[in-house]
């Protein structure tokens, strides 16, 4: 029964608020919500702080010349639960009208003082009588378009009122002085209070708002939430959301303290303005960044928000932290030293004040320019932080003769840094030792074999072999390019008896050449009777689609020429070339010829054979041995990319190896507008390397070069040329 009766005046309360309130707000109600007076209230229990805003720029203005009426209805609690609040009517509200004079007519002196101790009001003085405000927007710069002329009135209008509130919701007193707010000190206990306000002269139908307040001092505390604090090197970013309590915060304070838990020490004050980020639509939060007096001391921060009224609360606390030294320093590679082709000593420089802050160092090398080093580079995974140098002992050749090296520095929290790439080429201006142990040995045809002992030092690229007329004649270089074999197969003319001169040098990676060996003395002994025309091969290419012969031939005084015979898996013995003795009876001394393979015979084996023939064009003799070629697919030739260094003058041709098929040396081709298409070197196919190099430093300027690549490989056949590739230097 007690509840019942409790409803009953409740419900009778509730009617009369409303015959008050529902006049007033029935023309607003189809507004947008931003228009008109907007009416915020605290209380404190002994007296109600209101504030109010306008909505808009022109509301805002009507109300500085006009001022604002305010209306109090105090409702008597102890009616409402009286008896005779069982009856149908209730004793009405007691109104209180209080007039608050415009702005506009305020004595200025006043805000002048005022300003001296606050400088909100400075500001809302600057927004209000200041007689104009710049603005350095323009079309054309003349300053004289009337559209600028509009744009800038809008826009003082916006910069007017926007800074006007700001002052408002800044200071509390400032707002009061201005005419939007009110402190209500003439209250009493035991009442309910609804206060309405309004623009006096009612400027439209949607300038009133309204606040409602039982008197019960319940300030409303948001529960405290966590501040995000990210600690890095002497700095902490602070993160909150903003509107702890459905944005009813202008601003926050943010306070620090030392120690590991938030009432150990004294909270520090950072900010004496009110932290605010202006932007609409953030969803992200807000975000502060304090510098860290010390990185050895843990700090606490908090959160304070400022409402409108002025009234500070704490919103929000950060766990205990402390700042981290970072790495702030790079390593600096000074030197690479080798004593030999597998021993490197590496020094760099390191600041000894950033040492506490260091882990460790990381050693990498790579062997291409602009390769980022990664783990497969890796080359010594621990380095000390006081070491300064590194000896690195057996390491490979390829390591050892030409690097890019990087180290890499790491911090104690993870961070690291590398160096600076430092390349590294050994400069190798020592010759190997001469080859010893030159012999031979010569067939009855005149075919000889030189051989020698192979070199004991590990950067023998190969050697090369000379042959002269005398003991002191000048040698000429028999090989085109560096021998990988430790024999060489040259042929003795029959026709003279005589002795001949073989010289070997050994060549090193770097170039270097040795001194000539010991003269080796052939002496070319005639056969006791004249020997059948064998043929002895030179070299051959195989491609796709052909073979190329090339040997060397034989003489006899019977021969008078001879023939070229060829066998395949479906096909017997066939001449397929006839090489008859020239009318004047000298004979050249190599012989080719290139055999197409015919399309039935393109997966078989080749075989090839020399016979030679006398008067009769009867065969007289055979050579001893075939010589087999079989039909290989074509290569996939590789792209050449081109680089060119006007400032160091050279073009550097960089490719891809394909795989599937092992290489045995790389041919690279130049040709340009005025010089034919050349070999400009020889290459071997560097193993480990997923791309290979090489550097043309013999190019001048103004030229457009072009190069070509063909490949030798292992079992002895050939690619075709790639095509061309072009580039201007």
């Amino acid at each position: 029964m007690k509840d019942l009766q409790e409803m009953k005046r409740v419900k009778l309360f509730l009617a009369g608020l409303c015959m008050v309130v529902m006049p007033c707000v029935s023309g607003a109600q189809e507004e947008e919500a931003v228009k008109g007076l907007h009416l915020v209230g605290r209380d404190l229990g002994k007296n109600v702080l209101l504030r109010w805003a306008a909505g808009d720029y022109a509301l805002w203005m009507a109300a500085l010349q006009k001022g604002f009426v305010l209306e109090r209805y105090a409702f008597d609690t102890s009616s409402l639960y009286s008896a005779s609040a069982y009856s149908d009517s209730m004793p009405p509200p007691v109104k209180t009208l209080i007039r608050i004079p415009p702005f506009m007519e305020m004595d200025t002196s006043v805000l002048a003082s005022k300003a001296e101790e606050d400088p909100y009001a400075a500001l809302l003085g600057e927004a209000v009588f200041s007689p104009g405000i710049q603005f350095s927007m323009g079309d054309d710069g003349s300053g004289n378009s009337p559209w600028k002329a509009i744009s800038d009135k809008l826009q003082e209008k916006t910069i007017r009122f926007t800074l006007a509130n700001l002052a408002y919701d800044r200071s509390f007193p400032v707002a009061c002085m201005g005419t939007m707010g009110y402190r209500d000190t003439s209250l009493q206990p035991g009442f309910y209070y609804l206060y309405r306000v309004f623009v006096d002269s009612t400027f439209e139908e949607n300038d009133t708002a309204f606040y409602f307040t039982r008197l019960e001092n319940r300030i409303p505390v948001p529960p405290l939430q966590v501040l995000e604090a990210e600690y890095g090197d002497g700095v902490v970013e602070l993160t909150w959301r903003d509107g702890f309590d459905a944005g009813s915060f202008i601003g926050y304070f943010i306070e620090r303290s030392e120690g590991s838990s938030p009432g150990q020490g004294r909270y520090v004050r950072l900010n004496d303005v009110p932290y605010t980020v202006l932007q609409d639509g953030r969803t992200d939060g807000i975000s502060y960044r304090d510098s860290l007096p010390s990185n050895d001391r843990e700090y606490v921060y908090r959160l304070v928000g400022l409402d409108l009224f002025g009234q500070e609360t704490v919103v929000a606390m950060s766990y205990a932290g402390q700042g981290k030294d970072l790495l702030r320093a790079i390593p600096c590679i000074d030197s690479v030293y080798a004593w030999d082709a597998s021993n490197l000593a590496i020094a760099w420089s390191f600041p000894e004040e950033q040492e506490n802050r260091l882990e460790k160092m990381e050693l990498y090398a790579t062997h291409a320019p602009g390769q980022l080093p990664d783990p497969e580079h890796l080359m010594e995974g621990v380095i000390s932080k006081k070491e300064r140098r590194i000896f690195l002992v057996g390491i490979s050749e390829l390591e050892s003769y030409s690097s890019y090296f990087y180290l890499r520095a790491i911090g104690k929290h993870g961070e690291s840094y590398f160096s600076l790439p430092f390349f590294y080429r050994r400069i190798d201006s020592v010759p190997p030792a001469p080859p010893a142990g030159l012999a031979y040995r010569v067939d009855g045809n005149g075919r000889m074999q030189l051989s020698w002992k192979p070199s004991s030092e590990k950067d023998v690229a190969g050697y090369r072999v000379f042959l002269s007329n005398s003991q002191d004649g000048d040698p000429v270089q028999l090989t085109s390019s560096v021998l990988r074999d430790t024999v060489f197969d040259d042929t003795v003319s029959l026709r003279t008896a005589q002795y001949f001169y073989y010289r070997v040098v050994a060549e090193d990676k770097a170039g270097n050449m040795s001194d000539f060996s010991e003269a080796l003395a052939v002496k070319n002994q005639r056969p006791r009777k004249p020997a059948p025309a064998l043929f002895s091969l030179q070299h051959c290419r195989r491609y796709p689609d052909r073979v190329e012969l090339v040997w060397y031939n034989g003489w006899s005084p019977y021969l008078k020429g001879f023939r070229l015979y060829h066998k395949s898996d479906t096909a017997e013995w066939s001449m397929i070339a006839d090489f008859p003795l020239p009318e004047s009876g000298h004979l050249e001394d190599t012989a080719a010829f290139a055999f197409k393979y015919p399309a039935s015979t393109l997966s078989g084996m080749q075989l090839f054979n020399i016979v030679a023939y006398g008067e009769g064009k009867e065969d007289t003799a055979h050579s001893p041995y075939f010589f087999e070629a079989k039909y290989l697919p074509p290569v996939k030739m590789p792209v050449l990319d081109l680089f060119a260094d006007r400032e160091n003058r050279w073009v550097q041709v960089e490719w891809k190896n394909p795989k599937g098929k092992g290489i045995k040396r790389v041919y690279l081709y130049r040709s340009s507008e005025t010089e034919p298409l050349r070999l400009l070197g020889t290459l071997m196919p560097q193993s480990g390397l997923s791309r290979q190099v090489y550097v043309d430093k013999s190019v001048k300027m103004n030229t457009y070069y072009q190069y070509r690549l063909q490949l030798e490989f292992a079992d002895g056949s050939w690619s075709e040329y790639s095509k061309p590739y072009g580039i201007e230097y």
